[in-house]
């Protein structure tokens, strides 16, 4: 069974409300296309790639 890295990334925080989310990558086998939106509606990040980025929020 194949097991896809996870990578801890440094936490980003939203230039425009100041939330802040803890960042993780995973990497995938096929390209993902997606984005992370803000609360606030701010998009924080858009890719497409062989991986995935997961938000998670730690203060609004």
């Amino acid at each position: 069974m194949t097991t896809w890295d996870v990578t801890e990334l440094p936490n980003e925080k939203c230039p425009q409300c100041g939330a802040e989310y803890k960042v993780k990558y995973k990497s995938l086998p096929l390209k993902d296309k997606d984005k992370f939106v803000c609360s606030c509606g701010n998009t924080l990040r858009e890719w497409k790639e062989t991986g995935m980025y997961m938000y998670e929020a730690i203060n609004k």
